[in-house]
């Protein structure tokens, strides 16, 4: 973030709020329960940050819930997606040479966390490929 506040301020700015969103959600870890667009925003926030790190090596996508049917409200433990998340990029992708995928995918009331890598060490070639699912967690029936 410091090199970008010379280079790039209204990215610095971007990543820095990101970093305070990222905090705050930190802070809710003894909450029981928040809200699934919350803690997606954490995961959000905490993938800008890592894409500024890993460059073109670290890819996401994160399932809009109002897009995918579910309820943005939906009651998930605190910092779970996040977690999950967190472990993808630090334990699967960092260590692949050509970076990987990481996707929280919301599908059939469940929220899932997959990573994808080219080169995952210790798999085949063709294994590698296929997701790596470091979380499914069943989610609330959407709101009528």
């Amino acid at each position: 973030m410091a090199s970008l506040v010379r280079t790039d301020p209204p990215r610095a700015r971007e990543l820095l709020l990101g970093f305070a969103d990222l905090s705050r959600a930190a802070d809710r870890a003894e909450e029981p329960a928040i809200r699934l667009d919350e803690e997606l925003a954490a995961v959000r926030a905490y993938l800008q940050i890592e894409r500024t790190r890993f460059g073109a090596r670290l890819e996401s996508d994160v399932d809009d819930p109002r897009t995918a049917g579910v309820d943005p409200a939906a009651a998930v433990p605190p910092l779970a997606v996040l977690a999950a998340v967190r472990r993808g990029v630090q334990e699967e992708i960092e260590p692949a040479t050509a970076g990987g995928t990481v996707h929280v995918r919301l599908v059939t009331g469940t929220c899932r966390v997959e990573v994808r890598t080219a080169d995952r060490p210790g798999v085949p070639g063709g294994a590698a490929r296929a997701p790596l699912v470091l979380l499914s967690l069943p989610l609330d029936a959407p709101a009528e």
